[in-house]
């Protein structure tokens, strides 16, 4: 309803950020690592993350992790990934949710209990995050972390299907196909889920 205008967006970030906004340091970290209103400033962009981490925002540490695990040239530090991604979670934060499920079924040795990754992954499915939802039928397909069950593998990946529309059916689309090929219920499986 108004005129963008990315300086002046930046102002009040900052503003916001002064008076100790962690979210603010987050979206300041965002539009350093993005580039908006200047150059990409990685290095720049970190130390924003962390300012709004250090405020417990859920958002802040969430990128923080993200970028200690994607920024290139880095060695990832995952004990503090997994730490800061448990924080963001711990926050409602589901992104959050999502990417510690995925952590800790990449690297069970970080799990706090055995259902970890799956527990964060179910959560944020519950939450209606389709990725979790994808991630739970291949876990399911290929018997990792779970018992393996094509009939689950199906209806997760047709609840993803429900909750990302367009995306997770072009993503999930060869798998849904094939699989219902030596599924006989494969219908009421569908009914299931919906």
């Amino acid at each position: 309803g108004i005129k963008q205008d990315i300086q002046e967006a930046l102002r009040l970030l900052k503003s916001a950020a002064e008076k100790r906004d962690g979210r603010a340091d987050a979206y300041l970290g965002l539009a350093s690592y993005m580039g908006l209103g200047g150059a990409a400033d990685h290095p720049a962009a970190e130390g924003w993350f962390k300012a709004g981490a250090k405020l417990h925002d859920p958002e802040a540490e969430f990128l923080l992790a993200s970028f200690d695990a994607n920024e290139p040239g880095r060695v990832p530090d995952l004990v503090n990934e997994a730490r800061l991604l448990r924080l963001s979670a711990a926050a409602g934060y589901v992104p959050a949710l999502h990417g510690a499920g995925l952590l800790l079924v990449n690297h069970p040795d970080l799990a706090q209990a055995p259902k970890e990754a799956t527990d964060m992954l179910l959560s944020a499915a519950s939450a209606g995050y389709w990725q979790s939802s994808a991630a739970l039928g291949m876990l399911a397909r290929d018997g990792r972390r779970m018992s393996q069950d094509q009939r689950a593998a199906y209806r997760w990946f047709c609840i993803a299907v429900l909750q990302g529309a367009g995306p997770a059916e072009t993503y999930l689309r060869p798998s849904l196909q094939r699989m219902a090929k030596n599924l006989a219920d494969a219908a009421s499986i569908e009914k299931e889920a919906a």
